[in-house]
């Protein structure tokens, strides 16, 4: 629409944007599409950390989630739900492999990587219906939960979107009621 048409601003990769109060800054992901980006979101000193759609994470996916207040990362599948699923091989070849979706186990080591004393939720996402459950996931992470027991566990709900976050004053607002809360300890 006209009214838009001048308002839009193309994304570039690395470069922060600003928007209202908030920096965006998007970062390359590792899928089998074009132009696949997580986001790094920064308003009133607070950061989240946004990143699905990962077959693999590299140096710019963790530049990207390091030193975040709260994270939405994908917990995708479990490697045996996903070899004995209903699939054909290509579509598993390509789930798991690294332009495909992060297993649980590669989303832990992921998190292995990213979690510090300041971070205080986690949302794993985009699990698949076929190829996961939310335990699985959830149990996935035993040791980043161990060491670092401050941080609130979510896990995003397959019936439906996120519900919107918002960071600012008052630091990460939790997700509502399209997430399951994960009560500690499992």
């Amino acid at each position: 629409p006209e009214e838009v048409q001048g308002r839009v601003r193309p994304l570039q990769v690395g470069r922060p944007l600003v928007l209202a109060d908030m920096l965006v800054t998007p970062f390359v992901t590792s899928h089998d599409v074009s132009r696949s980006v997580g986001f790094r979101l920064e308003a009133d000193g607070a950061v989240l950390g946004y990143a699905t759609d990962l077959g693999t994470f590299g140096a710019r996916v963790l530049e990207g989630l390091s030193g975040a207040d709260a994270l939405i990362v994908e917990s995708n599948h479990c490697p045996h739900m996903l070899a004995a699923g209903p699939y054909p091989q290509y579509l598993k070849r390509r789930v798991g492999g690294n332009r495909g979706h992060l297993s649980n186990e590669q989303c832990r080591l992921l998190l292995e990587r990213v979690a510090h004393p300041g971070l205080l939720q986690v949302t794993l996402a985009h699990l698949s219906a076929e190829n996961n459950t939310p335990a699985l996931a959830f149990a996935a992470m035993e040791p980043v939960r161990r060491v670092h027991p401050q941080i609130r566990w979510w896990v995003g709900s397959r019936d439906g979107a996120l519900p919107p976050a918002s960071i600012g004053e008052e630091g990460i607002r939790p997700p509502g009621l399209s997430c399951w809360q994960i009560p500690l300890p499992l």
